[in-house]
């Protein structure tokens, strides 16, 4: 290989190292971060009234939740429909509220509505979180 070669590699390589970090800083970590979450929420129908009202989880099943989406690698979401408010959580935290909202079709995923992206659970910690919301529901 000449030197010519050797440096266009050289250069390239620093190219997508530098893009990779400009990405990654203007379109932020695509992980889940619980670090700033104060409260859970459930988010419930009430059946005679259709109204949603919110009621406050229980420490130990909030703690659950966050242990079960912090850190999960997020995706973007480009079908919403399969999601609902009616069955959905809220994170609130320092930068406001942020509205977690189960996938009604079947499959494990989550829709972090403020953001646009999801996360996919193993049936296991998808089971949790049903069971969970399956709570506070009435």
């Amino acid at each position: 290989m000449n030197k010519k070669t050797v440096i266009g590699i050289i250069a390239a390589a620093v190219i997508v190292v530098i893009i990779g970090i400009l990405l990654y800083v203007f379109l932020g970590d695509p992980s889940v971060d619980i670090s700033d979450v104060t409260e859970v929420k459930a988010c419930v129908k009430n059946r005679e009234t259709n109204e949603i009202k919110e009621e406050n989880l229980t420490d130990d099943d909030a703690n659950k939740i966050l242990a079960i989406v912090d850190g999960k690698a997020k995706s973007n979401c480009y079908d919403t429909s399969v999601f609902s408010e009616e069955k959905s959580f809220i994170f609130v935290g320092g930068e406001g509220e942020n509205i977690i909202q189960l996938a009604k079709d079947g499959t494990s995923n989550v829709f972090f509505y403020n953001d646009s992206t999801y996360i996919t659970l193993s049936d296991e910690e998808w089971d949790t979180i049903n069971s969970i919301y399956s709570k506070y529901t009435r």
